[in-house]
């Protein structure tokens, strides 16, 4: 039963792209202080002329989430780089001024049955393309490293966003889509968009029903494993000189950890240990995931 419940809990880190890759090294740290930062208006108004997407953090002083976030998160090097590629704002949740921006978001209170109170979901972290419409929200304290990862796939997920709204019939576009809602884990958008793309591409004339088909077998892992190592495996086998073929070959191994076939998945990620810089593993994105897991692996199987 411990065993079983480790895996459980191994396969939701796995799927959360939580806590395998290493942080970055912190470097100077500098205080994020969201007092000192511009209100919306202001960031839109610089978005349009720069380009830039734009970061809304919603706050309020003194709470203990928002403190945490400040100090852990948002002054990090790496999550300070990642966003200057932003127009970043901030909101007090209990500014009057922003009031109305708060409800056109419909940032509202929720309410707390087991104190009957209102209170708000902080931080709240929107993000708005430079027009001002919002691409993206989540709540909460984030950790660092999950953070930059948003910062990242943020950016990506309004460029595509922007593609298939210009190319409503472009099956790539749409395959790209799902693919990112998949990375920043809002599976109902990423199922909707990778249908789409199947459907708009039945025999795979343009690539989008092969891309889309591996996330949707990256999605199945949790419910029917052994239909998505399947899939998984016959995208490795068709498309072996794919960019994404190392990315089905560790999700292969994840869905192999689901099924409780831990020797296999193993043997799986031990072809991404390499010396051999030639090789596509040794630079490949997916290999700091795949020997973290493999890490974990054989922590576990040495228990």
């Amino acid at each position: 039963m411990r065993g079983r419940r480790y895996l459980s809990l191994l396969l939701l880190i796995i799927l959360t792209g939580a806590g395998l890759a290493s942080e970055a090294a912190e470097l100077v740290r500098v205080q994020f202080a969201p007092q000192q930062l511009p209100g919306v208006e202001a960031a839109l108004e610089a978005a349009a002329s720069s380009g830039k997407p734009v970061y809304v953090y919603i706050y309020a002083v003194r709470d203990s989430k928002c403190t945490y976030m400040e100090e852990k998160t948002l002054s990090n090097p790496p999550v300070l780089a990642g966003l200057r590629s932003y127009q970043v704002c901030a909101v007090n949740i209990h500014n009057p001024e922003d009031r109305s921006f708060l409800q056109q978001h419909k940032v509202l209170p929720a309410t707390d049955e087991e104190r009957r109170i209102k209170t708000y979901r902080l931080p709240t972290h929107l993000f708005l393309n430079n027009s001002g419409q919002e691409a993206y929200r989540c709540d909460g304290y984030l950790p660092a490293g999950w953070f930059t990862r948003v910062l990242e796939n943020v950016t990506l997920l309004i460029k595509a966003q922007a593609a298939v709204q210009a190319e409503p019939q472009d099956a790539r576009a749409y395959a790209q889509l799902g693919h990112i809602w998949l990375v920043l884990q809002n599976y109902d958008k990423a199922r909707e968009y990778l249908n789409k793309a199947v459907s708009l591409d039945p025999n795979n004339e343009m690539g989008a029903k092969a891309e889309a088909g591996l996330g949707l077998a990256i999605m199945a892992i949790p419910d029917n494993p052994q239909q998505a190592y399947a899939d998984l495996a016959n995208y490795v086998q068709t498309y072996p000189h794919s960019p994404q073929a190392l990315e089905a070959r560790y999700y292969m191994a994840v869905a192999l950890v689901a099924a409780d076939n831990i020797p296999e998945a193993i043997k799986i990620l031990e072809s991404f240990e390499t010396d051999d810089k030639s090789a596509p593993e040794y630079d490949s994105p997916w290999t700091p995931n795949a020997l973290g897991l493999l890490r974990r692996l054989r922590q576990y199987v040495a228990q």
